[in-house]
């Protein structure tokens, strides 16, 4: 079947620069997300915040099918997720449903 050229750059499926990458999508704390099962779509790492340095910033989508416009991010310290998310891009295996957990100012994949 042969899609017509609508003129977006969406219909280009240009892939995304590995070298300068950003999520354009509102932020959500991982206080929110306690406790609630989402799709882990990308993360940055080594990011700066006003709390630290060497976070990550983690895209989420609430459905696996969700639009990218409808997609949240999140900062994270913790040294589990940090290093689940290693794993899962070691193995190729994004986007990935998980669900936060925390343990006092712990805070896990589960």
């Amino acid at each position: 079947m042969n899609i017509e050229d609508d003129g977006s750059l969406n219909f280009l499926e240009i892939p995304a620069d590995e070298t300068n990458k950003q999520f354009n999508c509102s932020e959500i704390t991982q206080q929110k997300l306690i406790n609630l099962s989402f799709w882990v779509i990308d993360f940055i790492e080594g990011m700066r915040t006003k709390f630290g340095e060497g976070r990550v910033l983690v895209k989420i989508k609430m459905n696996k099918d969700d639009k990218d416009s409808e997609a949240k991010k999140f900062f994270s310290n913790s040294r589990e997720i940090k290093y689940v998310l290693m794993k899962i891009k070691e193995m190729r295996k994004f986007p990935r449903r998980v669900t936060l957990r925390a343990s006092g100012t712990r805070y896990y994949f589960e």
